[in-house]
């Protein structure tokens, strides 16, 4: 299945806006679990300080509204979204569920900008190796020997 471009300019946004930086290293569509893994988060950081943040990036009111599981497992965790799709939930307190759990919010335009803070969970030591492996193992995807 290919990406719309909506969610091609959300990749994008979010990269320039979080992993574009001396020390903080991201991963797209991270696979998580063991094994081959079960779950997959959209985009995740992790920076110099082991901090890992978390993005899920939905384009639409279907795509929010889908069964497929948001994986909110980093010490921050955000979604990201085009800004009429934001004001558009927003209006329709659909985020509410979210916000009171601490997720927050990039709105994208002409970039990523935070709508929304995230609040910090500080997930254990032990849980940060599991991203850290998990990133490992999503980025080799990206290595060719001998092309």
């Amino acid at each position: 299945m290919s990406k719309t471009a909506e969610t091609k300019k959300c990749e994008k946004a979010i990269y320039r806006a979080t992993a574009n930086k001396i020390g903080v290293y991201g991963c797209f569509e991270c696979t998580l679990g063991a094994g081959y893994g079960n779950e997959r988060v959209d985009f995740i950081t992790m920076d110099s300080k082991n901090i890992f943040r978390c993005y899920e990036i939905k384009v639409s009111i279907s795509d929010f509204n889908s069964r497929a599981k948001k994986s909110f497992c980093g010490d921050f965790n955000y979604f990201v979204m085009p800004e009429a799709l934001y004001r558009e939930l927003e209006d329709k307190s659909l985020l509410n569920p979210y916000l009171v759990s601490g997720i927050g919010i990039y709105a994208v335009n002409d970039g990523a900008s935070v709508v929304v803070k995230a609040k910090n969970k500080n997930i254990p030591l032990h849980r940060k190796v599991e991203l850290m492996h998990a990133m490992v193992r999503s980025l080799s995807r990206y290595t060719r020997i001998g092309e």
